[in-house]
């Protein structure tokens, strides 16, 4: 059966339903134009989305630039467009990023509830010994979370779904950029399930708290522990460390984005490298692409200030070492004691 995309039930005939649950918020807040985000899955019924909405009154200008989360809010577009509000669809607000611009948020939510491979997940659970067992997931499942932590608890398992911080504002949920929720309950578990399909977000899991992380992918019934592909980058990220440290020019890439631009760690990054006598630049990227970065010259290493997901996701597609704030720093000393960066 081929895998059906979270977007789907948003392009089946006539009003979508997110064409109906945009026009219920615009008429509850008395919005007449707003700016619109898609997910990339969304993009290509663009056309569909305003010209429905249009039909109804709201003047909808809908965006299909790259979007990468609710840190990637362009509002001076929407204050541009004179522009009521900025409607954004596929993600939950993040708790320590204020849009000045009204915003709504409008996640794709998922009710693809797989029994037997939370089936399978019991009996590796059993057969490993683990009876403590964190549950997290993306935005797309949260609503499962609490159904699924009761099954589990039935077949004698004891579940801990945790709070987040700051960014994170749903239990059990994680990003790519902050899995505090897991983090909170770590001294509670003996090991990880992930809810949800790929494994990028699992595998960051691992990396933060060094535990045993299970995928449990409730489209294709797959459950996979990921423990040693997140072995597997942490190694890659302390050899990138290791290379750095003889480097003397950097290139440190920063990002305006909302949520992604950080100024403090900018100031400390800068003193640290004038501190070792390193001979430095600051290049702005929004999109930061490993094909542009590699074309760049006369740079011996890269530091990225802005969303590490770009580092540890696309660390192969470099072909210089390029580095988090933390790992350069323990480069630079020496110290090699890699720890996982969290926005």
């Amino acid at each position: 059966m081929k895998k059906k995309k979270s977007w789907q039930k948003y392009s089946i005939g006539g009003t979508s339903l997110l064409v109906e649950e945009i026009l219920n918020i615009c008429r509850k807040e008395n919005l007449r134009k707003v700016f619109i985000q898609v997910p990339e899955g969304l993009s290509q019924y663009a056309h569909r989305i305003s010209s429905e909405l249009i039909q109804h009154g709201i003047t909808a200008i809908v965006s299909i630039d790259p979007c990468y989360g609710a840190c990637d809010i362009p509002y001076w577009k929407a204050e541009i467009l004179k522009c009521d509000a900025i409607i954004h669809v596929g993600h939950t607000k993040l708790g320590d990023v204020d849009v000045p611009i009204k915003t709504y948020y409008l996640p794709i939510k998922k009710e693809i509830f797989n029994i037997e491979a939370l089936d399978v997940l019991s009996e590796i659970l059993l057969q490993r010994g683990y009876k403590k067992i964190g549950l997290v997931t993306i935005a797309q499942f949260l609503d499962l979370l609490p159904k699924i932590s009761e099954y589990i608890n039935k077949k004698g398992f004891e579940t801990y779904i945790g709070k987040p911080t700051r960014r994170v504002v749903e239990k059990g949920q994680i990003l790519g950029c902050n899995v505090s929720s897991a983090r909170n309950i770590v001294k509670h578990v003996d090991a990880y399930v992930y809810y949800g399909d790929g494994i990028f977000h699992p595998i960051v899991v691992y990396m933060a708290t060094k535990k045993p992380v299970f995928v449990v992918n409730p489209y294709t019934g797959e459950v996979k522990d990921v423990s040693e592909d997140g072995e597997r980058v942490i190694k890659a990220r302390i050899l990138s460390m290791a290379k750095a440290k003889e480097a003397k020019r950097f290139a440190i890439v920063i990002s305006t984005k909302i949520g992604q631009y950080r100024k403090t760690l900018l100031d400390t990054v800068v003193d640290f490298l004038k501190k070792y006598n390193r001979e430095y630049s600051i290049i702005q990227m929004e999109n930061i692409d490993p094909e542009v970065i590699n074309h760049i010259k006369g740079v011996d290493a890269f530091v990225v200030l802005a969303c590490p997901r770009i580092v540890y996701d696309d660390y192969r597609r470099f072909k210089k070492p390029v580095l988090t704030a933390s790992e350069l720093i323990e480069s630079l000393k020496g110290t090699y004691n890699w720890r996982f960066e969290e926005l």
